[in-house]
């Protein structure tokens, strides 16, 4: 949740690559994904933002796929689909 509130504040986020980080970052896209414990590659992936066309680019697209993508009016739109859909096969059973 954490990562998707930074990103919403526009906001580029460095993590590891684990877990549901890989479904909601897009590598140098909209977020930095750092093989899990490489030390290393974590220092380097948040130096790697001190280039400031790179770090508001990853911003950007990071806030902007908040919104497309994570929206809550639309993730409870569809929460209502699936509960609809789930009632409907247990009352055809």
């Amino acid at each position: 949740m954490a990562v998707l509130e930074a990103m919403a504040a526009g906001l580029p986020c460095v993590v590891y690559a684990e877990g549901a980080f890989v479904e909601i970052l897009s590598q140098d896209t909209t977020g930095l994904l750092v093989e899990p414990g490489n030390i290393d590659g974590l220092r380097q992936a948040i130096l790697s933002l001190r280039d400031r066309e790179k770090r508001t680019a990853i911003a950007q697209a990071a806030q902007q796929a908040v919104q497309t993508r994570f929206c809550p009016t639309d993730a409870g739109q569809a929460f209502a689909r699936l509960v609809r859909n789930t009632s409907l096969r247990i009352s055809h059973s």
